[in-house]
């Protein structure tokens, strides 16, 4: 199901562009959207509520209900941890991309090269998520993984203030974006995950709802906060440039990296399912 979220970002990523060659190809493109979304919200209403056989003995587990659930997850600081995170990350990643074209431009880097830039981001990253996954379903080494990714997230945040101000080769971007992209769209399935396993037994529902909702939120707030931050047109070296907006970027997510190292420290189980489906295995 994550994967299948990030499968659907690729595609518009890739083909809204296509489509919108002009600003007056807009209001087109939103109304392919709603053609194409309305009869798959419809679709949703026949999916049934839980699976005829439980998937797991975890699932068996009676989930809390919604107000309990709720409480739950404002005393779990181990999620509080992974909310704030996540919030963070996926809220600049999604401002990121939106702006990566006007982030560029500045710089004389064309819009083909932007769009090239944005390609390497999404289609690295889709592979990435994909290999990971399976990894972290084999491994199922959860707190490792968060701690390793997150690092490499916020490090690839920060160097794009050096590498789209204080340099000159395409390459160098392109590379950085696909560093950006495998590690940003790892931690995805990462941090859904285990939100679940630290939360049972609140719904998954619940808990990565809360972190998907955090994550759109925070991307609109980023979105408008940087566009605030970039120079006026007439201002700047070159003018009208997002530099600002660059070192926000990176030194907030630098700010979050102790965050994930302490997860799990607070004295509370982690993988509460693993522990579940082992014991009843």
């Amino acid at each position: 199901m994550t994967l299948s979220n990030i499968i659907g970002i690729a595609i518009c990523q890739l083909i809204n562009p296509a489509l919108t060659t002009e600003a007056s190809r807009v209001p087109d493109m939103i109304l392919y959207i709603a053609i194409i979304s309305t009869p798959v919200c419809i679709s949703a209403l026949a999916i049934a509520s839980k699976p005829p056989t439980p998937p797991s003995p975890s699932g068996e587990t009676e989930k809390f209900p919604l107000c309990e659930g709720l409480l739950s997850l404002l005393k779990n600081l181990d999620f509080l941890c992974i909310f704030i995170s996540f919030a963070i990350f996926v809220g600049f990643f999604n401002a990121f991309t939106s702006l990566i074209e006007q982030i560029m431009a500045p710089y004389g880097w064309s819009d083909s090269q932007a769009g090239i830039a944005g390609a390497t981001l999404t289609v690295v990253g889709l592979l990435s998520a994909i290999l990971f996954s399976f990894f972290l379903d084999k491994s199922q080494r959860y707190l490792q993984s968060i701690r390793t990714i997150v690092p490499v997230v916020s490090l690839s945040f920060l160097s794009f203030i050096f590498v789209i101000h204080f340099n000159s080769s395409f390459a160098v971007v392109a590379v950085m974006c696909g560093v950006l992209g495998a590690s940003a769209f790892s931690l995805l399935p990462l941090a859904l995950e285990l939100a679940v396993e630290c939360t049972h037994p609140v719904s998954p529902q619940l808990s990565t709802g809360i972190l998907w909702i955090s994550g759109q939120l925070f991307g609109a707030i980023f979105l408008v906060t940087m566009n605030a931050l970039r120079y006026p047109s007439n201002e700047g070296d070159p003018k009208g440039n997002y530099l600002r907006a660059l070192i926000f970027q990176g030194t907030l997510s630098m700010a979050a990296v102790p965050l994930s190292w302490v997860i799990g420290r607070f004295g509370q189980r982690v993988n509460r399912r693993l522990v579940i489906d082992k014991t009843n295995a």
